[in-house]
């Protein structure tokens, strides 16, 4: 015992606050010994209780007592304690974005069930409560009803949980819930953007980032139109770093792209080919002597509180607000008629206030983000005569149903043709 207390007071161990959304604070520290994230949940939310137990919880790691609490597991362990297993345990080995969203989607349904134990959120019961009111819109970010296919997703996340519990043996039976039945799904959220409205865009870029930032914001939108990338893929396309996606310069042949599994949703270490916009943006724009480390790099617009321009690089959601704020400044509509525009901007002219008491409830409207721009890679390839195949190996698609379907749609349009010119012969 002497060994473990000398060693902990060698190397000290610092504890903080973590306050996870809806739910209680947490201490967290780092196990001097095991070199492993403890969480240990207050079971409170009051910051002054949170501050004795952290300074309880120091005292006691300085003499080497035990600190984390003794819980054994199985149906009637407290539910915090289950979710820091199953941080810890699995989600810890998840890719970041996969983990981030299960995460969210534990805390939504934790507000809404408000479970004391695992087995509480396992029952019939709690499930059903759990998906009508994830349906009606519960703890959602605009008090809006959510989808079939937005609550399918919460809960083959809660039943993800929940299955790996009763796969321990915590669970005494396995959890199930009613099956949505066959869901008829909307073919894209957003649509292709014209050339004109491409341009549109990136005019309407140093409105909403500044003259200082629009270029690097402009050269994104240009990578973003050539490559098809979905935007967590070109945050990570890099010049020269292997582990991330990155470009091969062959001395003959065409050049090509690397994607690690780890950089991309369908999880398969890929090589595709570069695309010859691409391969020109690339080596037009950038001389050969600064071709090194990420290829893209958005500036971070300046704080207005600060007057302080923040030369960090910015994270991937918050490149895509931005984005979406560029497209709204750009009054390019994809989803929505213009009547439902004129709407919608109505109430968005409305005091905070207004806004807050009469929530928008018309029809959705959606204006251009950065998907929209691999979805006009997509129509043009398609436009150009491309074949299926290689569209569908450009945009690592599983096949070319799902980028006829939410990608190309105007292939319609040239299967048409096609018949007319064969029949009317």
């Amino acid at each position: 015992m002497k060994r473990n207390i000398e060693k902990v007071v060698d190397e000290p161990t610092f504890v903080r606050i973590a306050r996870p959304n809806g739910r209680p604070l947490q201490l967290r520290f780092t196990d001097p010994i095991t070199k492993r994230d403890v969480r240990i949940s207050t079971g409170s939310y009051d910051e002054k209780e949170a501050q004795r137990q952290l300074k309880e919880l120091e005292a006691k790691l300085l003499l080497g007592i035990q600190t984390q609490p003794k819980c054994e597991a199985g149906p009637d362990m407290p539910w915090e304690a289950f979710r820091d297993r199953y941080t810890t345990e699995h989600l810890a080995h998840q890719r970041e974005s996969a983990a981030l969203n299960a995460e969210s989607r534990l805390d939504i349904a934790f507000k809404i069930v408000q479970p004391q134990c695992l087995k509480d959120m396992a029952t019939a019961t709690a499930l059903i409560k759990l998906k009508n009111e994830l349906l009606s819109g519960a703890s959602s970010r605009k008090n809006r009803s959510r989808s079939i296919h937005t609550v399918r997703g919460y809960m083959k996340s809660i039943l993800a949980a929940l299955n790996w519990a009763y796969d321990r043996h915590w669970l005494d039976t396995k959890p199930r819930t009613e099956k949505f039945g066959r869901i008829k799904q909307r073919a894209m959220k957003g649509r292709p953007l014209t050339e004109a409205e491409f341009v549109t865009l990136k005019e309407s870029t140093p409105h909403v980032v500044g003259l200082n930032a629009a270029p690097s914001w402009q050269f994104l939108l240009d990578g973003l139109w050539e490559s098809g990338f979905r935007l967590g893929e070109i945050m990570r396309f890099s010049w020269d770093d292997k582990q991330a996606i990155h470009p091969i310069w062959p001395a003959k042949g065409y050049p090509y792209i690397v994607i690690p599994g780890d950089a991309q949703k369908n999880g398969n270490d890929e090589t595709i080919p570069m695309l010859p916009g691409l391969k020109n943006l690339l080596l037009g724009k950038i001389p050969e002597e600064q071709r090194t480390g990420w290829i893209f790099n958005p500036t971070t617009v300046i704080d207005p509180r600060v007057r302080k321009m923040n030369h960090s690089r910015p994270e991937t959601d918050w490149v895509s607000r931005v984005i979406a704020k560029i497209g709204f400044h750009a009054n390019v509509l994809v989803r929505g008629s213009e009547k439902d525009r004129v709407a919608f901007l109505t109430w968005k002219n409305q005091t905070a206030e207004v806004r807050k008491a009469a929530p928008y409830s018309g029809p959705t409207v959606k204006f251009a983000s950065a998907h929209d721009l691999r979805r006009s890679l997509a129509e043009r390839l398609r436009e150009e005569g491309v074949s299926p195949l290689i569209i569908t190996r450009v945009l690592r698609h599983s096949s070319w149903e799902v980028t006829s379907r939410f990608y190309a749609p105007g292939e319609v349009q040239r299967e048409a043709l096609e018949l007319h010119k064969q029949l009317e012969k």
